[in-house]
């Protein structure tokens, strides 16, 4: 789960594409800028958030069977 914001202003950004790299898992975010992916195995995994007019960003996050994992 996570959330897609302007770093500058802070501002949700919906209808960013998120990507798991190398996987089928692909979301767009939410007018709230708000994600969901569901189904990821255990294991570390670098996502990939892209929208028009802005930069594309990279994050690498590690998911657990132990409890959902948080990124943006």
């Amino acid at each position: 789960v996570g959330k897609v914001v302007n770093t500058e202003t802070k501002k949700p950004i919906g209808g960013a594409v998120i990507t798991i790299a190398g996987t089928k898992f692909i979301v767009r975010s939410a007018d709230d800028g708000s994600y969901r992916f569901a189904g990821v195995p255990a294991g570390k995994y670098v996502l990939v958030v892209r929208r028009l007019g802005y930069a594309a960003v990279r994050e690498s996050v590690v998911v657990t069977d132990e409890a959902p994992v948080t990124s943006g």
